[in-house]
């Protein structure tokens, strides 16, 4: 998601000019925006009365140095952002950059087993 925020910001910039989109318009439309496309109000923005959906990143990665507003970084920089947490309707769903829980050896070999009989 990170990376279509991204590629969002340079492309609007690029056909309506540098002052066409903030940083903060872009992450508007990917949350709130996309949460009132889709049909969900519940979730997009952190209120009272809305689930618990944040996703925090970790700022200290030398792509992020000198930029004028740190929290822009995952946008600005783009590329691999490494998440520090996710949280889902208030329950932590990445910690770490890893999802608590998640087996990636049995979901590797279920990956591969459905794809191996797709091939057939």
């Amino acid at each position: 998601m990170i990376s279509e925020m991204h590629s969002a910001l340079h492309v609007h910039r690029a056909v309506k000019g540098a002052a066409a989109a903030r940083i903060e318009d872009v992450v508007r439309w990917a949350s709130a925006g996309g949460a009132r496309v889709f049909g969900f109000p519940d979730i997009g923005v952190i209120a009272p009365g809305k689930l618990a959906d944040i996703a925090i990143f970790d700022l200290s990665h030398p792509r992020y140095c000198g930029l004028h507003d740190p929290l822009s970084g995952p946008v600005a920089a783009a590329g691999a952002a490494h998440l520090r947490y996710l949280l889902v309707g208030g329950r932590v769903v990445v910690e770490d950059g890893t999802t608590p829980g998640l087996d990636l050896t049995r979901l590797r070999h279920d990956a591969s087993r459905v794809l191996a009989r797709l091939a057939a």
